[in-house]
């Protein structure tokens, strides 16, 4: 009876955590968001993310950023245990799709995606310089963090200010 209760359970938990059955919420060329309602009474919803047909469950912050100049689309998704994973996915074929899990000093990078540079809470791209991407995260005026993910060797580390180059026009976040 017991197993029976736990299948029962597991499969209640699971039910809706496929993006595809989900309610789009966003459909733009080559991506999609889905909204998954729990059916859990007051539990929070989820959202997925669909890029060129390939779903990834648990976005983090419910957006994206888009790095054209790379051919790349950022996201953060969140595991069961809490510990979020930075996900770097081309758009173009090619090049490598990357995840990396993120540091317990930087576990929030990434929260704010999706939103404008202008934004009270936002997280965008400040620079790109070769195979360093620098990001720029900030909650009302005052900015909380640099970080630079590093495309070459799979890394993303909180840097200062000063160790940004080559400024450029902030792509378009989502």
């Amino acid at each position: 009876m017991h197993t029976m209760m736990m299948f029962v359970l597991a499969i209640v938990l699971t039910s809706g955590c496929s993006g595809m059955s989900g309610k789009l919420i966003l459909a733009e060329n080559d991506v999609k968001i889905y909204q998954q309602m729990s059916s859990i009474p007051h539990a929070s919803e989820t959202y997925s993310i669909e890029i060129n047909g390939k779903v990834y469950d648990n976005l983090a912050s419910g957006f994206y950023v888009r790095i054209p100049e790379k051919g790349l689309i950022c996201f953060s998704t969140e595991s069961a245990i809490g510990s979020l994973v930075l996900h770097v996915v081309p758009v173009i074929s090619g090049i490598p799709e990357l995840q990396i899990k993120l540091p317990k000093e930087i576990s929030g990078f990434g929260s704010a995606f999706g939103s404008k540079k202008t934004d009270v809470g936002s997280t965008f791209i400040e620079a790109i310089s070769g195979d360093l991407i620098y990001f720029t995260e900030k909650i009302s005026s005052g900015v909380i963090g640099h970080y630079c993910l590093n495309l070459k060797e799979h890394t993303i580390a909180k840097v200062d200010a000063s160790e940004i180059s080559e400024p450029h026009e902030p792509t378009k976040a989502r």
